[in-house]
């Protein structure tokens, strides 16, 4: 707690935000916020992923470096406080059909993906995170606003997202913001021992 209150008076008096949608150069900025809202799940699986002498965090970069996919730049906006980023989203639509769960898809993952099966068709924020030293200032919210009006204009009639039962600033935030709890799935501990014993998905009417 002292150290956090130390960070929080150092901090330098933000001058500008602005939001703008994310290029390939951000891949190393998109990694470090999944990594953050994921508390660590994420790294925990691109180690799965990888290849025994590949570098967990590039096979991310990589991931997000891509055209297309759930996880990809050209889906992400990047919030940034004096040409700096500070924080960032990644949404879209889930399909209007559930997606197929197989003997291949991860563990790890099968409890996300069935959350997921239960709000398709919605507007779907996969990752939200705010860097350190920037929460405090609105920026989620600001976010997920981005986020909702994204959602309408797309024509969907519903905001979803996930979120750990141990992220306690989290739900505070989407609670304050309208999210309602419409499900939850024990979390599977293979490989990543992260915080938390339930993901939870909420959801907000658009």
């Amino acid at each position: 707690m002292r150290f956090a209150a130390m960070a929080q008076q150092a901090r330098p008096r933000p001058q500008l935000l602005s939001l703008r949608p994310a290029t390939p150069d951000d891949a190393d900025d998109i990694v470090a916020l999944t990594i953050a809202a994921g508390d660590g799940l994420p790294l925990a699986l691109w180690r799965q992923m990888a290849q025994p002498s590949e570098d967990p965090q590039a096979l991310g970069r990589q991931r997000a470096q891509r055209l297309t996919g759930g996880y990809s730049y050209t889906r992400a906006e990047m919030a940034e406080l004096d040409g700096s980023v500070a924080g960032g989203i990644i949404d879209y639509a889930l399909g209007d059909e559930p997606d197929p769960i197989t003997a291949e898809t991860p563990a790890l993952i099968v409890p996300l993906n069935e959350l997921e099966n239960l709000v398709c068709g919605s507007w779907y924020v996969n990752i939200l995170a705010v860097k350190p030293l920037w929460r405090r200032l609105g920026l989620g919210r600001m976010l997920l606003e981005a986020a909702e009006r994204r959602g309408r204009a797309n024509g969907r009639a519903e905001l979803s997202i996930i979120v750990s039962d141990a992220n306690h600033p989290a739900q505070a935030l989407y609670a304050a913001f309208g999210f309602h709890e419409k499900a939850t799935r024990p979390m599977v501990k293979q490989g990543w021992d992260g915080p938390g014993q339930n993901w939870r998905l909420l959801t907000k009417k658009l």
